[in-house]
């Protein structure tokens, strides 16, 4: 499988009765574009994050990069949104032989932001981050 066909899985936007799920691999130019994109978050991103990241950043990069008094981190904070990463890891059975199971975490953006300053996450970890409709209705924008 390529590199593009596995980023096409973590590149989407839904939406359930209280929550908004977004994929980590989409550039924010993306995420505007989507015709599931709420218009609340999608005038957050063009006011506020756009400017700071740049339009052609993915998100799983730009949450990895962020710094604690970013744009993107004050949006992310509001919205109180939980970020989800997936870790591989070597399982070795009896036989010896190896192979590679993924372990999935729900981290909320105070626990995602302790993790990624002792340095255990990559932005190949992340796969989406997802908040709740009621704090997207409460966004300052």
């Amino acid at each position: 499988m390529s590199n593009e066909t596995a980023n096409m899985d973590f590149k989407y936007v839904l939406q359930d009765f209280n929550n908004v799920y977004i994929g980590a691999r989409l550039t924010f130019a993306e995420l505007c574009e989507q015709d599931d994109t709420p218009q609340r978050l999608r005038t957050a991103v063009f006011q506020y994050v756009i400017p700071e990241v740049g339009e052609e950043i993915r998100i799983c990069d730009a949450l990895s990069s962020m710094t604690k008094d970013s744009k993107l981190a004050m949006v992310l904070k509001q919205l109180r949104c939980k970020i989800k990463t997936v870790k591989p890891k070597i399982k070795v059975d009896k036989k010896g032989r190896s192979r590679t199971e993924y372990e999935t975490e729900e981290l909320s953006f105070e626990n995602f932001w302790k993790k990624q300053e002792q340095g255990q996450l990559c932005a190949d970890y992340i796969s989406e981050f997802y908040f709740g409709k009621l704090h997207l209705m409460s966004l300052g924008v």
